[in-house]
């Protein structure tokens, strides 16, 4: 599994932790009520000195046996050189009958064997010249509904990679915070997040709360970065449009952010699909392009500025 051939990597001799017996106790743990194998159920694992922080997906009707899993496991891993065990939960819903496919029923329809097979179901029509299909307008910034807690979101954006645009955004979110603000920092740029490190919480991992994340503090920021969420800045993600788009709107819609003034958003490089669907899809106050002065890094940033004004996002800036 892919958190048993990480643990090799976050362990060091000075910590005298005993990592093949911590995968002995992690993988032969059966949960005291199903009987289920533990290491199913792990999706986080992360050694901070002597303290193992490990998360696992549990089911709401398993909420009373935690405890007895919680001592169980810090028991028996102190055996290994870990002292303290936190042990965080992510709750799912129990698949039903229906999703699984028990629910299904085991006789199949007869076939008439008198029709002959369908080999295109799809409907054809000819276009009618007088009656042209009605093409659906992209969404605007208008139709996006505002976020409960946050008053305002900026986008830090930029055509190029390395033009300075999550430095650009610490900055201006520590100088908003000066001056009295509430600010919080979503990092999206989720091919290379670089805000972990420069806000000195790099390693560290958020709670879950009732299925929610709980952002961390840095500076007295409320911060969240897909960096925090693959263990290390060496750790490489390799997700498609569709994906990435989707992990981006849970850090915004499922992450218990406080009352905030400002939310600065660290985009991704460029003006592809993850950008413009962010766009359609979060309340946006304005956006601030940053670049470097060549021809080349000028031309993407240009289109950076017209795709948030097809989109309805005023341009606060360029820097």
């Amino acid at each position: 599994m892919s958190w048993l051939s990480s643990l090799k990597s976050v362990f060091s001799p000075a910590q005298e932790v005993k990592e093949e017996e911590i995968q002995t106790v992690l993988q032969n743990y059966l949960l005291p009520h199903s009987k289920d194998a533990l290491k199913e159920r792990i999706s986080q694992l992360q050694v901070q000195g002597r303290v193992l922080q490990l998360t696992i997906n549990t089911f709401p009707d398993e909420k009373e046996y935690l405890q007895q899993i919680h001592d169980d496991l810090a028991g028996a891993l102190q055996k290994c050189g870990i002292e303290e065990l936190n042990l965080h939960v992510v709750q799912q819903k129990r698949p039903t009958q229906e999703s699984s496919g028990q629910g299904c029923s085991s006789k199949a329809p007869k076939e008439n064997s008198n029709l002959p097979p369908v080999l295109d179901a799809s409907p054809k029509s000819e276009p009618d010249p007088n009656n042209p299909p009605i093409q659906k307008a992209a969404p605007q910034q208008r139709d996006v509904p505002l976020h409960p807690r946050i008053k305002n979101v900026i986008l830090v954006s930029s055509g190029k990679g390395g033009v300075g645009k999550s430095t650009t955004t610490v900055n201006l979110a520590l100088a908003l915070q000066k001056m009295g603000l509430k600010v919080g920092v979503l990092d999206a740029d989720i091919y290379g997040p670089s805000i972990p490190t420069m806000l000195g919480n790099a390693g560290k991992t958020p709670l879950i709360e009732s299925e929610n994340f709980v952002p961390l503090d840095a500076y007295g920021m409320a911060v969240l970065s897909i960096g925090h969420l693959t263990g290390d800045n060496n750790t490489p993600v390799a997700w498609r449009g569709p994906k990435a788009t989707g992990a981006l709107m849970q850090l915004f819609n499922q992450t218990l952010w406080p009352d905030l003034d400002v939310l600065m958003i660290d985009m991704p490089p460029g003006t592809g699909d993850i950008q413009l669907t962010l766009a359609q899809r979060i309340p946006v106050t304005g956006s601030i392009i940053v670049t470097t002065p060549q021809n080349v890094a000028l031309l993407d940033a240009t289109k950076g500025i017209e795709l948030f004004n097809k989109v309805g996002i005023p341009v606060l800036g360029v820097v």
